[in-house]
């Protein structure tokens, strides 16, 4: 009978260490799963969303990268005024689709600096319709693709961005 008792403490013994063996294998598993985790998981992409703030003005953004429009008459082409880039880039001319950015007329790589000149678009724009210039990085190809090359955005993570009119008369410079 004491025999009996004995092994029944030990048995108890050993379940219990088992039991904080399998807790403490399931508490630093955790621990580890979320260091890993954290240290692993990609960084998040710049998204390509514009906020529901757009620029008004014509004038350029402060900071590294800017861009100055005036109104434009209607044509194939939108003359850039000023653009500069911290590092090379794009300019893509987007359609107004209800106050927010919408499809992308045609682009312009720039190097970096400051810089003036145009962007050929695929199709005309049209008098009394709004369009946006907005920056863009680049790659490094040089080569135009909107779903990896995103828009550039200031230091409030505003895209960087300006509005400007297309008209039958000429642009005021």
């Amino acid at each position: 009978m004491v025999h009996s008792a004995y092994m029944k403490e030990e048995n108890n013994k050993n379940e219990s260490g088992s039991k904080r063996v399998v807790l403490t294998a399931v508490v630093f598993f955790l621990i580890g799963f979320g260091a890993a985790w954290m240290f692993a998981k990609p960084a998040e992409a710049p998204t390509s969303e514009v906020k529901d703030e757009v620029v008004e003005t014509k004038i350029p953004s402060m900071g590294s990268n800017a861009i100055e429009v005036d109104d434009q008459k209607i044509g194939m082409t939108v003359s850039l005024k000023s653009v500069k880039f911290e590092s090379a880039g794009w300019v893509a001319i987007h359609d107004d689709n209800g106050g927010t950015p919408g499809n992308i007329l045609g682009a312009a790589w720039f190097p970096s600096g400051e810089n003036s000149g145009a962007v050929e678009l695929l199709r005309s724009t049209e008098s009394g319709k709004t369009y946006f210039a907005m920056l863009h990085n680049d790659d490094g190809d040089k080569k135009f693709d909107h779903k990896i090359d995103v828009p550039l955005t200031d230091a409030s993570s505003t895209i960087i961005m300006v509005k400007f009119m297309a008209s039958d008369t000429p642009a005021v410079q």
